[in-house]
């Protein structure tokens, strides 16, 4: 489990509170997300890529930081997906 540096695209242009995509490369369960660029994260979906196999990843938010998000499922690869946020 580690902290994983993300990828992140703005989908709505200009807006404070909006929806993101990011990927990343998951390594093992339970790693996490810092949105560095985000206030808060209040929640996401998202997909894991295991080589072929895709698969929907359980995406918990971390109370405690609030632009902190679990990946939760056990599949590891890259990972795709979207979180609704306060930048």
């Amino acid at each position: 489990m580690g902290d994983i540096a993300e990828t992140i695209k703005e989908m709505i242009p200009g807006c404070e509170v909006g929806q993101w995509y990011f990927t990343a490369t998951k390594a093992a369960q339970n790693d996490t997300i810092t949105f560095g660029d985000l206030r808060v994260v209040y929640g996401g979906v998202g997909f894991v890529d295991a080589g072929g196999d895709w698969s929907a990843e359980t995406i918990t938010r971390i109370d405690a930081t609030a632009n902190q998000i679990k990946l939760t499922g056990a599949d590891t690869g890259t990972i795709y997906g979207w979180v609704i946020g306060v930048r």
